[in-house]
């Protein structure tokens, strides 16, 4: 468990999985409105060396951000709660993209090795975990509490 104080050190929290994960990462990421989730990826996106504008793609559901590390795809299930819905998207060909990042992930199954990180209030903080699906998500997550 990690926790954060601001929205910069829950986008630093991100930069510092990415650094771990080196060549590619899928996250699952989950929590109430407004606990940091696109916050999150935006710190992931700066770590790979995005430049630009990060948002959530609540209402189209998928972003893309070319990074010089890879592509970077930020997806939000919030407003699909049916999971043929959500395959309907086209889903399973952004599963090859090395860095995946889909928020309200917990409604999505099939993801293979993944690491599920949970961002939650905790008063003034916010409590992000983790949770390994997987052997390598096992190994970053290892790293990531412990570095």
């Amino acid at each position: 468990m990690r926790l954060s104080g601001s929205p910069e050190e829950t986008a630093a929290e991100a930069g510092r999985l990415a650094r771990l994960a080196g060549g590619g990462l899928r996250l699952a990421l989950s929590g109430p409105l407004g606990a940091g989730k696109t916050e999150f990826v935006r710190g992931l996106a700066r770590e790979l060396g995005y430049a630009g504008e990060v948002s959530s793609p609540t209402y189209v559901f998928i972003h893309e951000y070319p990074t010089p590390r890879g592509l970077l795809v930020h997806g939000d299930l919030y407003r699909l709660g049916d999971p043929e819905e959500i395959w309907a998207l086209g889903l399973e060909e952004y599963l090859a993209a090395p860095w995946l990042a889909i928020e309200w992930g917990e409604r999505l199954s099939g993801l293979g090795d993944h690491l599920a990180v949970a961002i939650d209030f905790a008063g003034d903080h916010r409590r992000i975990t983790g949770r390994a699906h997987g052997p390598v998500s096992a190994a970053l997550l290892e790293s990531w509490i412990t570095a």
